[in-house]
């Protein structure tokens, strides 16, 4: 199809809204819902000025089962209509995208489209045009102003044939337009010159077109590869980008009422357009309602059933749908592993359909359409997501390295970051990491096996290994060996856990919609990840057991009340434990301010409750009168009897003592457990690193939250003087810190002398508790200035009005303590001050490297790599089993952790763990994260490590997708992802090396490109790979040919050959090792 621009043309192939449809869809019927919607959003809409044609369908259990919906109604709305599907997050985006690409490929192109650029000058055009598309917008793609379609179009650059339009004049256009000028062209928005021709690739055109010159006169536009297609007269190139416009008006405005449908998930997301509802009022809308209203349509789907790995019952309901006529569709990064266990049970394989995208990852069934669509998640047991929340927790792990620091590299155990380096190899620059080990030996380590560099967390002071001795391989082996029995402790735990019953808990949409309508803060994007990840778990009839990991103030208690909620809700009970009498009141406080509305029974179990009153507590959980309980470990006494417990929320599970981790680990076979800390432990992090916890990581600061300004200073009353007085000034309270019992009374006394007029209170774990109470309520309710406390107001005080912070002698304080006093301030909008005191002239040593790693820890969302550094600065020894810190401080915490997850993967697969090989990568390329892209280089070194450890191309993609957004991105960073790709796809081959070799031909300079393996090539494979070039030389052991005789676009062509080779399931044999490192002259 052609697309005719104003002023000029050029060629793209929009896709017909009737034509063929993905296999899966075919054969799923259209139900009595779908007829009445559509009718109802075809029925013309002529009084556009009292707003135009509302919608709404009711009873889709889930996202993805929402984006299959939305695929069904598209083919039935006239082809000249624009959708715009609005979301509220990324992951929202991603799944409405996938599904409708999916299950719905011919509805027009699929965009994406985010509030801040890429919205490009192309989108915009093809909006005024009425071009059938799907724009997938996130709310702030809504909140952009853009520029006036008459200024857009100045900016586009016209070419046609014919036309005196120069080189340069051409070149210097598309520059103005944000176009990049590059050596050869690969990908949108790009120019390159060659000689008489200029190639160009049209931001939103399906390919590049070459523009042929004679003189200064364009001689023709030719497509770059598809040589069928014909030879336009002329091309219009849209800006790259429109940074340089002006804006003045919305996205809305390049959109026609009569012809755009609005599709809303949820009702609220109207709300948060820049005008709210009335934006939008003149479009025909969609609303998906959680629950019915008058007129809606509703549908008869459901959430899939959880089988957790249950086989007999997974195929006898495969079988039951599939003889019921139903398409039963099955999404998993499993599925050779699944056909074998379905044979095995005798489901019908054959009647399976298989998709492979993992954002759809929810299963559904729709019983008017016919369908089923299962996933991992149903089918395994297991939430697939915590895959991606333990990659977030790892990325923790790795922490910031500073040169001077101890790392563990995987083949040559314990060294010295010396920093990084660039090096010139073969007329390219690499950047490497560089290591010291014993003798001053160094080792030069390519960034892209960046996987096998781990910051050593351990001792203070461990041995450096030496590279010429082989102590840690035996080092290594004897630690895999503990790894296996410790592994199988775990996966006896988890096993009981498996086993257990528990109620499932079911979701009770009215009465939890509206307490989230009464929740006053819009939640952050890692909020609503978490909160669905756990009411997920909540609806199976498995006990869960998820830990929530989030910083200080960062919203877990919000997850912490709607999961008790949706307990109450199914008439089972809550116990909430936390480590403190007033973190439990204030836990109290809180529950009951949030559920006032509803007939929810609360009662509290402290020291602060006299016996009477914990008797009638006691009585009311006995009799299920009391609906949730919040206490200390008083919860755990034997006289504690509930009559229905459903669910159990832990807080900061670390600082309860053995006895009463004993009596938890009990109670987890019985009930939900949902755990929630600031400040994980190792142990902890274990077990969720090596699969056996599901884990749920909340690091995205609330809207409005500001970093704390954070002072640490040598004591002198000047300062404290100043401190309390400026925050008194604008009507704000503060916090003294002195863990001192014996002399804090006097202390008081001291400050009462400095600063007259002002109103202390003290509060301390050794006061009564009445008087306690009476203290922290007037502190609560701002009727004292500042409370001069101890280390009890560590935890869950969450006062808006405290905004300074004082900590006197804080050198005596471990690093996890001062962070999380640190976290009590700053909990509103408002700037909040902490100041860290200490008496002596001169820090030294451990309180130095405390405060120091305080100081620098300023950003929100600290609170993760604090601990880790706590731990590096007092080793492991405190936290974690004697025998167990041994094998830690000889490998590191991060190694330790790794082998302990691959030793229970084999256990419970019954496979060994599939090793990744060492396949060297040596290409005519330039390899780095140039300075310029990422100027810091913590965060390059993270994000070299990060890219190294992906597994699989899917990973690969969408870490590009999800951290780049499709951006353009530098040359030597692509080429860090192609190199990634290649060793990514090796890695299923019997390859050891892809590497270059230079030589000369009658004086011109040539390059081979040579693929070595470590056992022979079959004749099968040698055919297939002279099929698809006969340029190939070959013998057993290697294949090579001439760079230039694989094309322009050499590498892509590179990984069609790695396929070539690839050996379906098992790993290759053991292979002569490859060179393991690339490594410039040694340098002793």
């Amino acid at each position: 199809m052609r697309y005719h621009h104003r002023r000029a043309e050029y060629t793209i192939v929009p896709l017909s809204r009737h034509t063929v449809v993905a296999e899966p869809f075919r054969h799923a019927p259209a139900g009595a819902w779908f007829r009445h919607l559509t009718e109802q959003l075809n029925t013309p809409s002529h009084d556009f000025e009292n707003g135009a044609k509302t919608a709404r369908l009711v009873g889709v259990p889930n996202a993805t089962a929402e984006a299959f919906a939305m695929a069904k109604i598209l083919g039935a709305l006239p082809p000249a209509w624009q959708i715009v599907y609005l979301v509220g997050s990324e992951r929202e985006q991603q799944t409405a995208v996938a599904g409708l690409s999916t299950w719905r490929p011919d509805a027009g192109p699929v965009r994406p489209v985010m509030g801040i650029p890429p919205i490009t000058g192309w989108l915009l055009d093809q909006l005024l045009l009425h071009t059938p598309a799907v724009l997938v917008a996130q709310q702030s793609a809504f909140a952009e102003s853009l520029p006036n379609p008459t200024e857009l179009h100045q900016q586009f650059t016209t070419i046609n044939t014919g036309a005196p339009q120069g080189q340069s004049r051409i070149i210097k256009q598309l520059t103005a337009s944000g176009y990049e000028g590059v050596q050869s062209v690969d990908r949108m928005g790009q120019w390159a010159k060659r000689g008489e021709v200029v190639d160009v690739w049209p931001v939103g055109a399906p390919q590049a077109f070459r523009i042929s010159f004679s003189g200064l006169t364009i001689a023709s536009i030719a497509p770059f590869s598809d040589h069928q297609m014909p030879m336009p007269p002329s091309l219009a190139c849209p800006p790259s980008t429109l940074r340089d416009l002006d804006p003045r008006i919305s996205l809305l405005a390049y959109l026609q009422p009569m012809r755009t449908l609005i599709v809303v998930p949820r009702a609220s997301l109207l709300d948060s357009l820049p005008r709210g509802k009335d934006a939008v009022k003149q479009y025909r809308q969609l609303i998906i309602e959680p629950f019915g209203s008058e007129g809606a349509t509703k549908l008869d789907w459901r959430a899939a059933a959880f089988y957790h790995s249950q086989w007999p019952l997974i195929a006898k309901d495969i079988k039951k749908y599939s003889q019921e006529q139903y398409r039963v569709v099955i999404q998993s990064h499993r599925r050779d592993e699944l056909i074998g266990l379905l044979k095995r049970h005798e489901a019908p394989v054959k009647k399976i359909s298989w998709l492979d995208h993992p954002d759809l990852r929810q299963g559904f069934i729709a019983p008017s359409e016919k369908y089923l669509y299962l996933t991992d998640e149903e089918l395994f047991g297991r939430d697939q997501r915590a895959k991606s929340n333990r990659r977030r927790v790892e990325d923790v792990f790795l922490g910031d390295l500073n040169e001077g620091d101890y790392v563990v590299h995987l083949d040559h155990g314990i060294g010295k970051f010396s920093g990084m380096k660039l090096q010139r190899m073969n007329g390219h620059t690499k950047e490497f990491f560089v290591l010291e080990y014993a003798g001053g030996d160094k080792l030069y380590v390519p960034v892209e096996t960046a996987d096998k560099i781990t910051r050593y967390i351990g001792s203070p002071h461990p041995k450096i290994h030496s590279l010429s001795s082989s102590s840690w391989a035996a080092v290594t082996r004897r630690i895999q060996q503990d790894a296996s029995i410790v592994a199988k402790e775990l996966l006896e735990l988890y096993a009981q856990r498996e086993l257990a019953h528990a109620p499932a808990l079911l979701p009770q949409p009215q009465a939890e919609e509206r307490l989230a309508e009464e929740f006053p803060y819009d939640l952050t994007s890692d909020q609503e990840r978490t909160l669905q990840e756990t009411l997920t778990d909540l609806e199976k009839d498995v006990p869960m057991d998820r830990l929530v990991c989030g910083d200080v103030g960062f919203g877990k208690t919000e997850v912490a009340v709607r999961a008790a909620f949706r307990a109450v809700m199914n008439g089972k009970q809550v116990a909430l434990l936390s480590p403190t009498t007033i973190l439990t009141q204030q836990h109290f406080d809180t529950f009951k301010k949030r559920l006032a509305a509803f007939p929810v029974k609360i009662g509290a179990l402290s020291r602060f409750e006299s016996l009477i009153e914990q008797d009638h507590v006691l009585a009311g959980l006995a009799a299920g009168q009391i609906d949730i309980v919040i206490g200390t470990h008083r919860l755990l006494s034997a006289d504690v009897k509930f009559k229905s417990l459903g669910l159990i929320i832990v807080d900061e599970e670390q600082r309860f003592g053995v006895r009463h981790k004993e009596k938890l680990k009990a109670l987890r076979t019985e009930a939900h457990v949902l755990t929630l800390t600031a400040t994980p432990i190792p142990r902890t992090l274990n077990f969720a690193l090596s699969g056996l916890r599901d884990i749920s990581v909340i690091e995205t600061p609330p809207e409005g939250r500001r970093p704390i300004e954070t002072n640490i200073t040598t004591y002198d009353d000047d300062i404290v003087k100043d401190a309390v007085e400026r925050e008194l000034a604008r009507k704000g309270q503060v916090y003294y810190v002195h863990n001192d019992v014996e002399t804090i009374e006097l202390e008081r006394d001291r400050l009462q002398e400095l600063l007259p007029g002002v109103t202390f209170g003290i509060a301390h774990g050794q006061m009564d508790e009445r008087r306690l109470l009476d203290v922290m309520s007037k502190f609560d309710n701002e009727k004292l200035d500042v409370l001069l406390a101890s280390t009890i107001i560590e935890n869950g005080l969450d006062l808006p009005n405290v905004n300074t912070l004082i900590v006197d002698n804080a050198t005596k304080f471990g690093l996890a303590q001062l962070y999380q006093l640190r976290g009590r301030i700053g909990r509103g909008d408002r700037q909040a001050y902490a100041y860290f005191l200490y008496r002596s002239e001169k820090v030294a040593g451990k309180p130095q490297k405390r405060l120091q790693a305080l100081l620098e820890a300023k950003e929100l969302g600290s609170g993760f790599r604090l601990a880790m550094r706590d731990l590096e600065i007092r080793g492991t020894g405190s936290i974690l089993g004697q025998k167990q810190h041994g094998h830690v401080t000889a490998v590191g915490l991060n190694l330790y952790a790794r082998l302990l997850a691959q030793a229970v993967e084999e256990l419970r697969t019954g496979k060994p763990a599939r090793a990744t090989r060492e396949i060297l990568i040596d290409l005519p390329m330039a390899i780095a994260i140039p300075k310029d892209f990422l100027p810091s280089e913590p965060k390059r070194l993270r994000l070299y490590q990060r890219l190294a450890g992906l597994e699989t191309i899917e990973d690969l993609h969408e870490f590009r997708r999800h951290e780049f957004k499709n951006a353009s991105l530098p040359e030597p960073l692509t080429n860090l992802l192609e190199a990634l790709e290649l060793k990514i796809l090796a890695q299923r081959t019997a390859m050891t090396a892809i590497q270059q070799s230079k030589y000369s031909v009658d004086g011109l300079n040539k390059e081979k490109i040579i693929i070595k393996f470590g056992r022979m090539i079959t004749p099968e494979q040698i055919g297939k790979l002279l099929e698809r070039n006969q340029a190939w030389d070959f013998t057993p052991e290697f294949i090579k040919i001439d760079r230039d005789q694989l094309g322009t676009r050499w590498l892509h062509e590179l990984k069609h050959v790695i396929k070539i080779f690839e050996e379906p399931s098992s790993p290759p044999q053991a292979a002569p090792a490859a060179k393991k490192d690339i490594a410039p002259p040694k340098d002793s």
